[in-house]
């Protein structure tokens, strides 16, 4: 989970990248938001670039990058994860 302080405007941006045979699928999307010090969950629709997803293994890294009073404050994680029909 990332944190960000109350009133900060961020960037949360999500990159997919999932083997399918031969070649490697990749996608990402960012989106804006502010900051409200509460816990929220944030959608991303990843579209693949050239090839297309396929339900199965993939691996996610994500950044919260937030415009404080003081700088900027970066967060990274990384996972794996399973892509799902819906």
């Amino acid at each position: 989970m990332a944190l960000c302080p109350p009133g900060a405007v961020a960037g949360i941006g999500m990159s997919l990248a999932q083997r399918t045979g031969k070649h490697v699928a990749v996608g990402a999307a960012r989106t804006g938001i502010v900051c409200t010090g509460v816990p929220s969950s944030v959608r991303l629709r990843i579209a693949a670039t050239g090839l297309s997803f396929r339900p199965g293994r993939a691996f996610a890294a994500a950044d919260l990058r937030a415009s404080t009073g003081f700088g900027l404050a970066i967060q990274d994680d990384r996972a794996r994860l399973v892509v799902m029909r819906r």
